[in-house]
């Protein structure tokens, strides 16, 4: 039992370490290369006044579980 634990957990290591060495060296290599994160791109819009319904219409109904209101 014991071995099967200590294999899962040598597996688990693996498996999250390898990933996790790979993009820790990626991120090593920029600040070596002094390079910056690319800024997020960011989409606008013009802004348009419009009039919107002072209701909603639903399909179904609500019904309290334990009859709270």
């Amino acid at each position: 039992m014991l071995k099967r634990v200590l294999l899962t957990m040598i597996g688990l290591a693996i498996l999250i370490g390898i990933p996790a060495a790979i993009k820790m060296q990626q991120f090593q290599a920029m600040a070596d290369m002094q390079m910056t994160m690319p800024p997020e791109i960011v989409t606008a819009d013009q802004v348009k006044r419009q009039q919107w319904p002072n209701t909603l219409s639903a399909t179904g109904s609500l019904v309290a579980v334990q009859g709270v209101t």
